[in-house]
């Protein structure tokens, strides 16, 4: 029997001899331990070993250091973590003699306002109709919360809806104040963007159609009447105010064409996707003998406000035509 020391519990647990081989195989499956973790963490195995090897002589292991992260600085593609919000940044002067932010651009980023703070700077924000949107005050421009930038000039991150057309900053401490239509940054970005969340991309199209395509041959004095299919379509999905027309962008003079009904077409707010059919109708009257072609033609378009970006203007007008021929 071997000799068992008594254990903390009520139990007793067998103490166990080791000779001097199976000490020196256990220690050396610690130290490949600590050389397979070190691994692991990235760390010298040379620097552990000799920290292992010196805590094992009684000293005290000294502190290794891991290299620092290497920098994400041109690893990251912002546009993965774009959530979609954009801001407005202006920066403004406070010295009591600019009326306007001398500098404003679209950010792809959100602007946080915090609300609650209490400053001098009241921000005011309306809509195309004069609404007004939002409110809230900012800090002194050289105060936490704010970027000086110059004396007296500071910055501000305006949260950006397309709704948003005008910023109004009031010192209230000097009663200057400063007034901005967004238009202006609006415009030039999605001209550049069209298919940014910022903007309303459309792709707008006209056609026309007879629905007797054939020629016609009329006595003089003799009339008839030309009848047209018209579509006016939006392919993609934005949203714009749009109005559609119908003409004839060349008749001969030895006839008349006269439109029976409406040719204009206000076809309103529409959003996204739309197709609108419509029906012109046209009287043709030969005045004189003669021998010619007439190309009735139908054209839409859109707007609203800066941010409506029309993609492919070449399919915004369209036309079609019939030969006509007045003998007598």
């Amino acid at each position: 029997m071997h000799p068992t020391n008594p254990s903390p519990t009520s139990e007793s647990t067998p103490t166990v001899f080791r000779t001097a081989a199976q000490r020196r195989n256990r220690r050396r499956r610690g130290l490949a331990t600590v050389v397979a973790l070190a691994a692991i963490a990235g760390v010298g195995v040379t620097g552990t070993l000799g920290a292992a090897a010196q805590a094992g002589r009684g000293g005290h292991a000294p502190v290794v250091h891991q290299p620092p992260p290497p920098s994400l600085e041109g690893q990251l593609d912002p546009t993965r973590f774009d959530d979609g919000n954009r801001a407005i940044v202006l920066r403004a002067r406070h010295d009591g003699v600019q009326q306007e932010p001398h500098d404003a651009r679209m950010v792809r980023a959100r602007a946080y306002v915090r609300r609650g703070d209490i400053g001098p700077i009241e921000v005011r924000t309306y809509d195309r109709s004069g609404i007004e949107l939002d409110s809230w005050l900012a800090p002194e421009p050289d105060a936490e919360g704010g970027e000086a930038l110059h004396d007296d000039e500071a910055r501000y991150a305006i949260p950006y809806t397309k709704d948003l057309a005008v910023v109004h900053l009031l010192d209230t401490r000097t009663g200057v104040e400063h007034w901005f239509k967004t238009d202006r940054v609006v415009e030039p970005f999605c001209a550049a963007n069209p298919t940014d969340v910022a903007c309303d991309a459309i792709d707008l199209v006209a056609s026309i159609a007879l629905q007797d395509g054939g020629a016609r041959t009329l006595a003089v004095g003799e009339s008839v009447e030309v009848t047209a299919d018209v579509r006016f379509s939006n392919l993609l999905d934005g949203t714009a105010e749009v109005a559609g027309r119908v003409g004839a962008f060349f008749v001969p003079d030895f006839v008349s064409f006269v439109p029976t009904g409406p040719t204009s077409f206000d076809l309103g707010r529409q959003e996204g996707l739309f197709d609108q059919a419509e029906t012109v109708t046209w009287t043709l009257t030969c005045d004189a003998p003669g021998v010619s072609r007439i190309f009735p033609d139908a054209a839409i378009g859109g707007g609203g406000w800066a941010g409506v970006v029309e993609t492919n203007a070449a399919n915004n007008t369209w036309n079609t035509w019939f030969d006509i021929t007045c003998v007598g």
